[in-house]
């Protein structure tokens, strides 16, 4: 059986009989990472999670509204004491 790193891809030829049905730990004699190889069709199934069930929206009638904002108070006007010109266009010229 023909046998690839997944590391280094090195490629590598292993007797089928030295394979138990349980798997081999195999070391890459090139890079030194250790990876397991199975008999062909013996390979685990791989386990995906299954997504949970999907969230339930709230109905409309359950959701409570958010309290309304409150207006921004009115700016006060301006008062002619403030704005030294206000005082002077208000004083009438001989």
């Amino acid at each position: 059986m023909k046998v690839v790193c997944p590391s280094c891809a090195a490629a590598y030829n292993i007797d089928d009989q030295r394979v138990p049905a349980s798997g081999l730990k195999v070391r890459c004699p090139k890079c030194k990472h250790t990876f397991p190889v199975w008999r062909p069709g013996t390979e685990p199934a791989v386990v995906v999670p299954l997504p949970g069930p999907a969230p339930v929206a709230p109905s409309p009638e359950s959701v409570p509204l958010p309290p309304p904002e409150p207006f921004p108070a009115a700016a006060p006007a301006p008062s002619s004491e403030a704005d030294p010109f206000a005082r002077a266009a208000a004083v009438a010229l001989p």
